[in-house]
């Protein structure tokens, strides 16, 4: 294992990952501890009004596939909310409560709002704080 340092972020990699995804992994790993889901009010209805029309015309960006939720996944999703602040994500689980944990591992561990879920497709939001795009009604 090996350690690396960033700034202040501190994390252990895997030798295999050490080559792949050391970039992903530590904007990961930003991203969790910059945004924790405690630190934020909820959206309001009217504000999950905004993004669910905001939402509409999007496809799905991300697509949680066979194998499940890896952490694979878990990075690209990070990295697309923190370019796009609101994704659509396409869950292909067996049935309604495996795709439910999905959904609530996802907006756990990335910190984002679950906006809406229609079948087999989630809408998530997280503000970017340093460049934000969508300016959510009062």
């Amino acid at each position: 294992m090996d350690d690396c340092r960033n700034d202040q972020y501190r994390f252990t990699l895997a030798p295999q990952d050490v080559n792949d995804s050391v970039h992903a992994l530590r904007r990961w790993v930003r991203m969790r501890d910059l945004y924790r889901p405690e630190q934020f009010m909820p959206i309001t209805e009217k504000q999950r009004r905004y993004l669910k029309k905001l939402a509409h015309h999007l496809n799905p960006v991300v697509i949680v596939g066979q194998h499940g939720l890896t952490e694979n996944v878990l990075n690209e999703t990070a990295l697309t909310l923190e370019t796009h602040e609101l994704i659509k994500m396409r869950v292909n689980a067996g049935d309604r409560r495996e795709r439910a944990g999905m959904i609530a591992e996802i907006s756990e561990k990335t910190g984002a709002e679950l906006v809406q879920t229609i079948g087999h497709v989630a809408v998530f939001f997280l503000s970017n704080p340093e460049k934000p795009k969508i300016r959510l009604p009062g």
